[in-house]
């Protein structure tokens, strides 16, 4: 076995002189968190843009729950697998080979776009222009013809259903590599330094990382800014229902970022040693570095070849056998820790609130307080998790310098749980007054319109908001546009304008005005203000002590089972977090529906909720799992004083650590085998 190679940067034979120096944990930990800033940018991406895809590609919130969970299923299937391999394997070149994958997954991502275009509905591909409004592309009123009917789109529909598998693929395949990623990465850089550094070094990974979602919602924030195909933007801006963003952009550059970020992390150590210690290299003698150019291990190589060795396919049945009773075994030991798996329970249901209100939450904002996509990516994503992120590092120095005992330090992590129910408990107490919308949609002044709800066009009469133009009884001779001819300044002839002025509404005009009435009023942009106010604050307690939520499965188990344990913790919080959420939520967001995209006879996206409704079924569900996250966080609590937490920032006292922070055993080897090695080259 080549035990000295482990420790040297470089691939293959080659590993340069110059290159060592570069084997330290602080230069891994850069282009670690960079890559973990990218991963964190991909989620919090396809989170901003969720919205949007429903539009583009006309299906509802269960159908984009399917989709949202893909990225969970994969470290379902292969999270203890992964956790086992990774653990005896070369783990920067797992998290480095994962981070390749990501990049094509993130590509797979904007493929639909590629393929298929812009959407249609208002750009004429024969042109190559986008389609300004006419009475031919509106929805009107047609009394005449009873037979007229909105052409059928059959082609559209195709089209929709291999985009939505490729996004399906980009989500799983992602949700693989981030398993890896995580498990082998973080793992890799714990035993990487001691436990007395450890929380300084997480704190500083969590930091960057946490720029991630940050990233990922100012992408989606300017991409949603830009129209779908940005050389050819339509007449109306990005407040209008009809505008589709630029979603596939992101994901094309998240996907180049990709794959260059992971290059670094290939030439790193198998293993690496502690701040303080000597590097590997300069314990080898000069006569095995050639020049000072690279260092050759040949007559390891040698001996190793010489080792006899049983059958092939009976070595790899052991091996396989071998791993499985580990595994079972590791899974019963993590099984008896009850720290561990209060923990993990503790988090399960955090997360499957916090994250489940998360990803919807963009959708609520664009509903309840009338704001652009790009805006609630900015205002509900972006601003509140930077002022968190910063939180999250004041908490980790906490950590570090202060040294809290367990005990003080869980209660801490509870207080903070406990303040987290209450801010996010009194969200729902912000909102706007909703639109008007008539209580019936067919009401009797369009009951011969003969209209559809495929496209969502609001106008206003008065007070009133209907769907479009033809419920709102407007002829198509009615279309008045402004001087350049690009915008419609009003619809005249509407007739559910006449029908009420012959009631007591006689004040009423005769003519409705695009969107929907009282879109923006002083009362509703303050509301949003103490929303988002709100939501920082809970963000930042929910994250203060994250860094202490990273270290505590992985100082409540034994050094051995560190990487499956992280891994486990993974596959469980998929199983029963993060691939439940999106359906639990996406049913409950679609049952808030009042006004369904009908195409085709079939059901896609939905165009008006009812925000009363939507608003308590939204804040209820992660109320309700917090405060089971709180009673599991108050079990920690009371088992802090256990011997498992006695450790928390000091090293393992079975470890044979020198002054230095090297381990003397395995530096031990290394000096035998360089000095045997040394002396057959003599």
């Amino acid at each position: 076995m080549r035990i000295a190679s482990q420790y040297l940067c470089g691939l293959g034979n080659c590993h340069p002189v110059w290159l060592q120096k570069l084997a330290h944990p602080t230069v891994y930990m850069i282009f670690f968190s960079a890559l973990g800033i990218l991963q964190g940018a991909y989620y919090s991406y396809f989170v901003g843009i969720s919205n949007t895809l429903e539009k583009r590609f006309a299906f509802s919130s269960s159908t984009g729950s399917v989709v949202n969970m893909a990225d969970n299923l994969g470290p379902i299937m292969f999270s203890a697998i992964i956790g086992y391999l990774s653990s005896r394997g070369h783990r920067p070149r797992w998290a480095a080979g994962a981070m390749v994958v990501a990049g094509v997954s993130s590509l797979l991502g904007a493929l639909p776009y590629f393929l298929y275009g812009p959407d249609n509905d208002y750009f004429d591909e024969e042109t190559n222009t986008a389609v300004e409004p006419t009475s031919n592309n509106i929805d009107f009123c047609n009394e005449e013809d009873v037979e007229v009917a909105l052409e059928c789109d059959n082609e559209k529909r195709q089209k929709n259903i291999p985009s939505i598998v490729l996004l399906f693929s980009s989500n799983f395949l992602n949700g693989i590599v981030a398993s890896v990623y995580y498990s082998a990465g973080t793992s890799y850089l714990d035993d990487s330094v001691s436990k007395v550094h450890a929380p300084m070094y997480m704190t500083v990974t969590a930091f960057m990382r946490g720029m991630g979602p940050i990233l990922g919602f100012l992408l989606s924030s300017y991409c949603l800014w830009k129209y779908e195909d940005p050389q050819h933007p339509p007449s109306y801006d990005s407040e209008d229902p009809r505008w589709i963003g630029a979603w596939w952009l992101g994901f094309a550059i998240l996907s180049f970022l990709m794959a260059i970020c992971s290059i670094p992390l290939i030439f790193f150590p198998k293993s690496m040693n502690r701040p303080g210690s000597k590097p590997a290299l300069e314990r080898i003698p000069n006569k095995l570095r050639h020049n000072n150019q690279e260092v050759e291990l040949q007559p390891l190589r040698q001996r190793k070849r010489g080792q006899g060795a049983k059958d092939a396919f009976q070595q790899k049945t052991e091996s396989w056998k071998r791993m499985g009773i580990e595994i079972l075994n590791n899974s019963f030991r993590l099984a008896k820790n009850h720290i561990y798996v209060l923990h993990l329970c503790s988090q399960v249901f955090k997360w499957f609130g916090i994250i489940g209100y998360f990803n919807y939450m963009q959708k609520y904002l664009q509903e309840q307080f009338r704001v652009s996509a790009s805006e609630a990516s900015l205002f509900g994503g972006a601003i509140p998790l930077c002022v968190a992120l910063i939180t999250t590092s004041i908490g980790g120095v906490f950590v570090r310098y202060v040294k809290p005992k367990p005990k003080a330090l869980t209660m801490l992590m509870l207080i903070c749980e406990v303040v987290t129910v209450i801010l996010l408990a009194s969200l729902m107490f912000y909102r706007c007054e909703p639109p008007d919308y008539p209580k019936d949609m067919v009401t009797s002044c369009n009951v011969d319109c003969h209209c559809s709800t495929e496209m969502f066009r609001p106008v206003c009469i008065g007070s009133t908001t209907y769907f479009s133009p033809c419920f709102a009884g407007c002829r198509a001779n009615g279309l008045l546009l402004n001087t350049t001819n690009t915008t419609i300044d009003r619809y005249e002839n509407c007739k559910c304008a006449e029908y009420e002025q012959k009631g007591l509404l006689s004040e009423r005009p005769h003519y409705a005005v695009e969107g929907r009435c009282n879109e923006e009023t002083p009362a509703c942009t303050k509301q949003f203000q103490l929303y988002v106010a709100t939501l920082t604050c809970m963000y930042c307690l929910a994250f203060l002590f994250q860094v202490a939520h990273i270290l505590l499965p992985m100082r409540c188990v034994d050094k051995q089972d560190k990487t499956f344990a992280l891994a486990v913790f993974e596959g469980v919080c998929c199983l029963f977090a993060f691939i439940p959420y999106p359906f639990v939520y996406g049913f409950v967001i679609d049952q808030s529906c009042k006004v369904w995209e009908v195409s085709c006879n079939q059901q896609g996206n939905c165009w008006i909720y009812n925000l009363s409704t939507l608003n308590y079924r939204l804040h209820g569900m992660p109320v309700a799992t917090c405060v089971v996250n709180c009673i599991c966080m108050y079990g920690i609590y009371l088992l802090a004083n256990e011997a498992r937490l006695a450790r928390f920032y000091n090293d393992d006292d079975e470890e044979n650590v020198d002054d230095n922070g090297d381990h003397s055993i395995e530096r031990e080897e290394i000096k035998n085998e360089i000095t045997t090695d040394s002396a057959k080259l003599k």
